[in-house]
């Protein structure tokens, strides 16, 4: 959420942050000049090479993908597990 102080330092590096781990994110920017927002959602998406996707009122969302090997670290082989043991398993003959 961007309050009254606008677009910070801390504000960029906090959506930075949340691009990272997040491809999609929302961000809330409150006042009510439709004009400030559209600028503010603007600017965030130029200073991070995010793009926008919607913006419904004060809500606006941004993606920005993953880099390529941060993709592929994401995805794990699958493997089998190890088989569960039943409780006859354990009793002797």
């Amino acid at each position: 959420m961007i309050g009254d102080a606008g677009l910070t330092e801390q504000v960029i590096r906090e959506i930075e942050a949340n691009l990272r781990s997040h491809e999609l994110i929302k961000i809330r920017a409150l006042g009510e000049n439709r004009a400030a927002r559209d600028a503010l959602v603007s600017a965030i998406c130029a200073a991070t090479g995010a793009e926008p996707v919607q913006q419904i009122g004060k809500i606006s969302v941004i993606y920005r993908p993953h880099p390529p090997e941060q993709q592929n670290n994401a995805i794990r082989p699958a493997g089998r597990k190890a088989r569960r043991r039943t409780k006859r398993s354990f009793q002797g003959p």
